[in-house]
């Protein structure tokens, strides 16, 4: 008969092979335990550090510090407006000024006069300039690739 399968009544009290056995199940209950309480943190933490990245949160800087100081719902909605909130990610709404340039390329290619495209050149140069690395370089990609006539190609005269 197995430690497994002593029923607790027939339990003789002075029996040491037995305390013994079930002092060893104890343990080893004890170690399956703190195992499955150290998965269930590893995987917390997992889901977490992924939801955060399917976001979009950068992993270094202010979204490395927000990552770790945000205490809300894992939901990708919720993470992203705080994110918004706390200035780590852009809204995806246009402000007025992308909106009046939208308007300005509609009506010029309706064949309305443009507007001044050297301001809307700096302005837009300037609204790069204020976003943060990672959102700054690909806007400012985009940028010269609808402008390509702001791309010089001898860079020895530079």
């Amino acid at each position: 008969m197995s430690a497994e399968d002593v029923d607790i009544e027939e339990l003789e009290d002075d029996d040491p092979d037995l305390v013994k056995k079930l002092r060893a199940q104890i343990r080893a209950q004890g170690k399956r335990t703190k195992i499955a309480e150290e998965a269930a943190v590893e995987r917390d933490q997992v889901r977490r550090e992924l939801a955060f990245l399917r976001v979009g949160i950068p992993e270094t800087g202010p979204g490395k510090l927000f990552a770790k100081a945000y205490d809300g719902d894992l939901d990708a909605d919720a993470i992203r407006t705080a994110a918004i909130e706390y200035g780590i990610l852009e809204s995806k709404e246009a402000s007025a000024d992308e909106k009046a340039a939208h308007e300005r390329m509609e009506s010029a290619s309706a064949g309305a006069p443009p507007g001044d495209a050297a301001a809307d050149i700096a302005r837009e140069l300037r609204e790069i300039g204020a976003m943060p690395a990672h959102q700054g370089e690909v806007a400012m990609r985009t940028f010269l690739e609808r402008h390509p006539e702001l791309v010089r190609a001898d860079v020895s005269k530079w």
